[in-house]
């Protein structure tokens, strides 16, 4: 992705530039620099789609239900 501007950008996390503008563009197809620079607004060429997250799967699982107890009378009684 091609982005405009001028200058350099830091990255405040990393505490260092993350790109330099040559001749007010910026080329790079790294994904954690392109959302950086989309998040922070600079002019891009292309359209933006966030990554998706992995889901995570969660089985669900049913609790057990307690067994009956069984109560044998003895006859005459």
């Amino acid at each position: 992705m091609i982005f405009k501007g001028k200058g350099s950008v830091w990255d405040t996390r990393k505490n260092r530039e993350l790109c330099t503008f040559v001749n007010g563009k910026y080329e790079t197809t790294d994904p954690t620099e392109i959302g950086f620079l989309v998040k922070h607004g600079h002019d891009h060429d292309g359209v933006y789609e966030e990554p998706k997250k992995p889901v995570k799967v969660v089985k669900k699982v049913e609790p057990e239900k307690p067994a009956k107890k069984v109560i044998q009378r003895k006859a005459g009684k």
